[in-house]
């Protein structure tokens, strides 16, 4: 038979009273509390050293310190905050291809906008801006964009009374002056002045920030070149287009460009004018895929400073091949003069040559310099 435990069972304990929840989470809400009041303390002191007069220097030092591997960043003489800008009055960067020297630079911006993804700067100008190449040039082809998409949307004016390119062969721009905007879908620059040689040019171009990265610019301006014989300068105007797509290695522009005289009323047309076409591939290693031009009195100086003084007409032409090109010119240069005095030492030239992607074949060529 089974055993019989006469004893009682044992009887569940009684459960404790709960304190009020209200009161369990008073400490958690205190920290919380005492952790909002703490960041809003630090976020003021932050916001009011970002107002400081030294903070824009600060915050430049500090940047220098912890630049990539090869490039450094130095500014001398800054004054503002980093809140609204200031004045910068050397900046200098530098990496193993190049440096970059600004002087007098001046720079004002809104943060609010930035809490919109918008980095808005009501002013970016310098006095001087120098553009220095260091070292050897890389020889690896360029990477065919695929889109370009920065983190926020821009908008900024831009101001410099000089740059200069100082390569064994320097170009300086003076006068630029524009703006440049970025919405979330198109770049948009409008350059309204620049200086180089003997021309003014202003520039309108947008750019797609996505594949296939459509690209639309227009180039203006007028220029001055001596006439023959004469102590008098013509003023002539240059209209010039490209339009195409820049994403992939398939990328392709076509160039249009004419130069013609300004005439005014009772004045005489000179005979100057000049019309280009060419079809660019941007990536590829030899980006020149065919080109036409047509020259009447032109003075290549007069476009590019390095260029030497000329007087040309006639003709010229580039064609694809299928391996590579064919070129042919007829070109007059009625001002010859010695290269040493920037001139072009030659009377005539009418040559044919193709190029198989190797070497230059020349199968025609008769040149006239001086008296041979």
């Amino acid at each position: 038979m089974p055993s019989y435990n006469p004893q009682p069972y044992a009887k569940a304990a009684a459960p404790q009273p709960q304190p009020p929840r209200s009161r369990r989470w008073r400490p958690a809400l205190a920290g919380l509390s005492l952790l909002l009041l703490t960041l809003l303390a630090l976020l003021g002191a932050l916001w009011g050293w970002a107002g400081s007069s030294g903070s824009l220097a600060s915050v430049l030092a500090r940047a220098g310190q912890f630049m990539p591997e090869g490039q450094s960043l130095q500014a001398d003489d800054v004054s503002g905050s980093l809140r609204a800008g200031g004045r910068i009055g050397r900046l200098r960067w530098s990496s193993p291809t190049l440096a970059v020297e600004v002087d007098d630079a001046r720079i004002a911006w809104r943060l609010a906008p930035l809490l919109r993804g918008q980095l808005r700067l009501t002013e970016l100008q310098a006095a001087a801006i120098t553009l220095t190449p260091q070292g050897e040039a890389s020889s690896e082809p360029l990477e065919p964009l695929q889109q370009l998409v920065p983190a926020l949307q821009v908008e900024l004016p831009f101001r410099a009374g000089r740059i200069t390119w100082a390569a064994a062969n320097p170009v300086t721009i003076d006068g630029l002056a524009g703006s440049y905007r970025y919405d979330g879908e198109q770049h948009r620059l409008a350059v309204d002045q620049l200086g180089l040689a003997q021309g003014r040019y202003a520039l309108q171009a947008t750019l797609q920030a996505q594949a296939p990265m459509a690209l639309t610019a227009t180039v203006s301006g007028s220029l001055h070149q001596g006439l023959p014989g004469s102590t008098e300068t013509l003023q002539a105007r240059l209209q010039a287009s490209a339009q195409g797509q820049l994403a992939t290695a398939d990328a392709r522009l076509e160039v249009t460009a004419s130069l013609r005289p300004a005439t005014d009323a009772g004045t005489p047309a000179a005979p100057l004018h000049a019309d280009l076409q060419a079809r660019i591939a941007p990536w590829a290693s030899q980006p020149l895929l065919q080109a036409t031009a047509e020259l009447q009195g032109l003075d290549l100086a007069a476009l590019w400073p390095q260029a030497p003084g000329t007087r040309l007409s006639g003709s010229a032409g580039l064609e694809p091949t299928a391996s590579g090109w064919t070129v042919q010119a007829t070109l007059r240069n009625t001002e010859p003069g010695p290269w040493d005095k920037q001139r072009l030492p030659l009377d005539s030239l009418q040559a044919r040559a193709a190029y198989d992607g190797q070497q230059w074949i020349v199968s025609e060529a008769l040149l006239h310099a001086g008296k041979g």
